[in-house]
């Protein structure tokens, strides 16, 4: 599989939303409705993201911060989206289906509380190349869900990928 290179052509140049860093986002996530929200820790959130590029995004930064693609911005769901998924295309090829950044990664993309299939608006917001190598990531882990399935593994497929539309054609 060529996966994660095709990810690293696709999302090449993403450019980054400077108002937000990837822990202000998990920030907000852990504590945007709480009365523990607090400017100073949030502003304090930004220094701990030294990267310039998505690709310099450390793996255990993705790790940590879970919640961070659900409270991007608009841009930062691009470039978040493009470190989460490489790292999930690298663990999908080693065929370690198990990791929940993969799951993590599908929930974003396909998650919609008033349909039963198919990606998220948000889908809307990459070109063309890049929505190319998420089916291509979502294909392969059918594939693989189902590969394993065959040989008595526990997994059971996650989505009909036939169902999943290319919203934006650009």
């Amino acid at each position: 599989m060529d996966l994660s290179k095709n990810i690293l052509a696709a999302f090449n140049g993403v450019k980054k939303d400077a108002t937000q860093s990837l822990h202000q986002a998990q920030y907000t996530g852990d504590y945007g409705m709480s009365s523990d929200f607090s400017n100073a820790d949030y502003n304090a959130a930004k220094k701990k993201d030294k990267h310039l590029i998505w690709q310099q995004i450390p793996y255990n930064d993705v790790l940590a911060c879970d919640a961070s693609l659900t409270f991007a911005t608009e841009q930062n769901y691009a470039y978040f989206m493009a470190a989460n998924l490489f790292y999930a295309a690298i663990a999908l090829e080693n065929e370690n289906l198990d990791e929940d950044l993969i799951d993590r990664v599908i929930f974003q993309l396909t998650y919609q509380p008033e349909k039963e299939t198919g990606l998220n608006e948000r889908f809307a917001l990459f070109n063309q190349a890049q929505q190319q190598v998420i089916l291509q990531f979502l294909q392969n882990c059918q594939q693989l869900a189902i590969k394993k399935m065959d040989k008595g593994g526990l997994f059971e497929p996650l989505f009909d990928v036939a169902e999943i539309p290319i919203l934006n054609k650009n």
